[in-house]
């Protein structure tokens, strides 16, 4: 009885890295939903209290999303996660790659015709608790040919 006993607590007590990738994977799409809700306080919901973004503090960032919404009558985003590695325990970085526009974009990826921005995201998240939240970004529009 304790051989089978002690696998089944090591299971349950261990987080396996399909389970990290898999909560890193949704955090990242709960942040492309809330902003594409244009949901400010949605959006800092996962972000941690010092997160940094291209060296603008968090309330820097949270006015830039302001103004940003403000501009925007609708945001649509598609994300594709590029890489996602995990460098420590309670780190993951992961490189997206973004593209932006006011109209609804194809699930196919085909941005033929469309205005949309493109933007390459370089983001680390870092465990809070049992979530994950972004800790820093760093981000560059690709210039489109």
């Amino acid at each position: 009885m304790r051989r089978l006993l002690l696998p089944l607590l090591l299971a349950a007590c261990s987080k396996t890295p399909v389970d990290r990738e898999a909560a890193v994977r949704a955090t990242v799409t709960a942040i492309e939903e809330a902003v594409e809700a244009r949901d400010i306080d949605a959006v800092v919901e996962h972000l941690t209290a010092d997160f940094r973004a291209n060296d603008e503090r968090l309330a820097d960032v949270r006015r830039l999303l302001q103004l940003h919404f403000l501009r925007q009558g609708s945001i649509h985003a598609l994300v594709r996660i590029q890489s996602l590695t995990f460098p420590a325990q309670d780190r993951a970085a992961v490189q997206l790659s973004v593209a932006v526009a006011g109209t609804p974009l194809p699930e196919d990826g085909l941005l033929d015709g469309l205005g949309a921005d493109l933007i390459d995201v370089d983001l680390l998240l870092a465990r809070d608790g049992e979530a994950w939240k972004a800790h820093q970004a760093k981000w560059a529009r690709r210039p489109v040919w």
